[in-house]
């Protein structure tokens, strides 16, 4: 749809006008602020123009005009320009995360704590998979009596573990002939590729000791199964449903969606890299038609990592909140693959 300079101008003026009042956009209120000089008559034709259109309605008789979902896909993907963080923003996210992170789980919920308070909305992310990282280690430490803490370690400099209980007390020379073991079947293997049949190998491998071990090759099987898992990390739900975005009527089917972790991670099965904008229709559930959705990728070990967005009325001040989205996933992104190149993610305790 081409937009004549005119018609493109004042359809910008009535979205950030209206994402600022909340109120209808009469044509006397775009007379005060167009740079054009155009009479209130010449403005409201041009303002008619654009309801048939279909890219601003009129809600009432006697109101203004607010823009349409398709007014505001024109006016994100065409007329938009996003605003700069000024320094004391970004002092103020720099500041809020820590140099050593605990994991990137516990990232990614301070990361969508802080956005959601920023921003006024629920935040939505997906946790990083370590499908494609190989093995590097696996350690098998005892901590009392028949309790072994279980180490797995990636490529990615990710280490996973889990406490472990053994059939039997095993010396401390079994454990480590175990670690030995283990790590000789598996070292190289990306998790992905690792499957029963690896797994057999292993028990396989260490012989007589595998009855004792029967808990521990299961252990270790589940944490590769997890390592190549994402998760969902959600904060500010509450937002969604306390500022009027979905109709009483709704607010049961909108806490359903919300509290279903599954379909809300499918809003960021997104393929594309960079900022990705959906606006009402453009997301999957009938639930969030008058939503829209901002999200930013980041990566992981050189490779996809996830993505963090946020989900808030269709009529979000986008200019002002998309600076946020893509700030916070870039520090998420640094710190990520800045501990991973200094081998400073610690466990991921499970």
């Amino acid at each position: 749809m081409e937009l004549s300079t005119r018609k493109a101008i004042i359809l910008k003026l009535i979205v950030d006008r209206y994402a600022v009042t909340g109120e209808p956009v009469g044509s006397k209120a775009i007379c005060e602020d167009i740079s054009l000089s155009l009479s209130s008559a010449t403005i409201r034709n041009e303002m008619a123009a654009l309801t048939q259109m279909g890219l601003i309605e009129q809600p009432h008789t006697s109101s203004g005009r607010i823009p349409t979902e398709e007014g505001y896909r024109i006016y994100v993907h065409c007329l938009m320009k996003p605003r700069a963080l000024s320094q004391a923003d970004q002092k103020r996210i720099e500041a809020a995360f820590p140099y050593r992170i605990e994991s990137p789980d516990a990232l990614l919920d301070r990361a969508g704590k802080l956005l959601s308070e920023l921003t006024q909305c629920a935040v939505i992310a997906t946790t990083p998979s370590d499908s494609q990282s190989a093995v590097t280690r696996v350690e098998l430490i005892p901590v009392s009596g028949s309790v072994c803490l279980l180490v797995l370690m990636t490529s990615s400099g990710t280490i996973r573990n889990r406490m472990c209980r053994l059939e039997e007390p095993m010396s401390t020379q079994q454990l480590s002939d175990f670690s030995k073991m283990a790590t000789s079947v598996l070292a190289g293997l990306p998790l992905a590729q690792i499957g029963t049949g690896a797994i057999q190998t292993l028990a396989a491998a260490v012989g007589i000791d595998a009855i004792s071990l029967t808990g521990v090759i299961n252990e270790l099987y589940e944490l590769i199964e997890d390592g190549c898992k994402t998760t969902l990390c959600t904060n500010g739900e509450i937002r969604l449903l306390t500022n009027g975005v979905f109709p009483s009527h709704s607010l049961g089917a909108a806490i359903q969606l919300l509290s279903d972790r599954e379909a809300m991670a499918l809003l960021l099965n997104d393929r594309a890299s960079g900022t990705v904008i959906r606006i009402g229709s453009d997301l999957p559930y009938e639930t969030l038609r008058h939503t829209s959705l901002i999200s930013a990728d980041y990566s992981f070990a050189g490779k996809g990592g996830g993505r963090i967005g946020i989900i808030g009325p269709i009529q979000l001040n986008y200019p002002r909140l998309i600076p946020y989205v893509e700030h916070i996933a870039s520090m998420v992104d640094n710190i990520l693959n800045d501990s991973i190149s200094d081998r400073r993610i610690p466990y991921v305790k499970r």
